[in-house]
């Protein structure tokens, strides 16, 4: 059954401008902000309780909202270019900057009807270092008459950052420790045959 005055409001403020090609190149740039008010179980990776909806009083435990809703604000911007280098090489540089996700310490808390999670701080107490990373794409296009055949080189995280996506945060011993990190730099070569 539905919980009646449960319900879940998302908005999202967007500005962004675009560049057209001159001189040889071009720029894209965006900027977002999003604020959720969400109803759900698991975030960052962390089960927070039981049910997307509150089942128990214990659920609405530092919720934001009376109807059991969390919180959350992240914003993302973005820088995207193409160039015309000489030789005809076409780089694409792309520079992604966002924000940490937001999450609360938990605790494990035996009740008659099981363990379950409880959240003994709000959502919004802690967030995740801001997230930055750097893309490139080289490309060469040789053509043959009607056909086309392109040599790229992607190479993804230039600067290496190990930013992480998701910590435990069910307290005890591993608190804090990352679960997920951002890949290692990585280096894509590959051809494209156009006909």
């Amino acid at each position: 059954a539905n919980q009646p005055d449960a319900h879940g409001d998302y908005y999202t403020w967007e500005v962004s401008g675009n560049r057209r090609m001159s001189g040889r190149w071009s720029l894209r740039a965006s900027f977002t902000h999003t604020w959720n008010n969400d109803h759900g179980n698991s975030y960052a990776g962390n089960t927070v309780r039981q049910y997307a909806l509150p089942y128990t009083p214990n659920d609405l435990i530092n919720t934001d909202r009376e109807d059991g809703a969390f919180q959350f604000t992240n914003w993302t911007a973005k820088l995207m270019s193409t160039i015309e280098a000489p030789y005809g090489i076409k780089l694409t540089p792309m520079l992604r900057h966002q924000s940490g996700e937001e999450i609360g310490r938990i605790v494990q808390v035996p009740f008659n009807y099981g363990t379950q999670n409880v959240i003994v701080e709000p959502l919004s107490s802690q967030r995740f270092d801001n997230t930055t990373i750097w893309d490139l794409r080289a490309e060469k296009v040789f053509r043959f008459g009607e056909r086309a055949v392109s040599g790229f080189m992607d190479i993804y995280n230039i600067s290496n950052g190990n930013g992480e996506f998701r910590q435990i945060y069910i307290s005890g011993p591993s608190f804090g420790f990352p679960t997920t990190i951002i890949p290692p730099r990585i280096v894509r070569f590959g051809v494209k045959l156009e006909w």
